[in-house]
């Protein structure tokens, strides 16, 4: 593209889609779980995975996330933290502890106060996108750390995601904040 022509979003998007599912592991079908009450949100989020060719599904309560998690595998949990029956990253803490589960958990939260990310980043999440959210955002994010933990299973690093292996430094000032790994 030469400098100074617009392009419209749509197409950088897809353009950006199409360079993340080229760079995402296909060894085998990767899975998200979408723990968001808003039904919008959840769509929204699914195109996104749709667009980098992972499965995706989506619940509206804890409840229903309890549910899913005891019968299916994911590679990545977004979340958000205010749920109508109870606090999403509590839930997602006592389910890893429950289960030893190392599954990377991402938040998507309206919210994006210091106090906010840091509570995310003592949780032990792996990124934090803000609401509205962007497709370049959520690819970034996603493939990210997908990619890292698809590298880790295939070194044999399998076991819970220690803090230290991590950068959380958060990227500040823009829409879809992240942390930086």
């Amino acid at each position: 593209i030469a400098a100074g022509t617009w392009e419209h979003p749509d197409v950088i998007a897809a353009r950006d889609a199409e360079a993340a599912r080229q760079q995402m592991p296909l060894d085998a079908p990767l899975r998200v779980l979408v723990m968001d009450p808003s039904p919008s949100s959840r769509s929204h989020v699914a195109v996104g995975m749709r667009q980098l060719g992972v499965d995706v599904d989506g619940v509206g309560t804890l409840e229903q996330a309890s549910d899913v998690l005891s019968m299916r595998h994911y590679d990545l949990v977004i979340v958000d933290p205010q749920q109508p029956d109870g606090c999403g990253l509590e839930m997602m803490r006592r389910f890893k502890r429950a289960t030893g589960s190392n599954v990377p958990v991402v938040v998507l939260s309206a919210r994006s106060g210091i106090p906010d990310l840091l509570r995310s980043a003592m949780l032990g999440c792996s990124g934090y996108l803000v609401k509205p959210l962007s497709m370049s955002a959520l690819h970034g994010t996603v493939r990210r750390i997908l990619l890292r933990t698809a590298g880790r299973r295939q070194r044999g690093a399998i076991g819970p995601m220690a803090l230290a292996d991590d950068d959380r430094v958060p990227a500040a000032g823009q829409p879809g904040l992240v942390w930086r790994m």
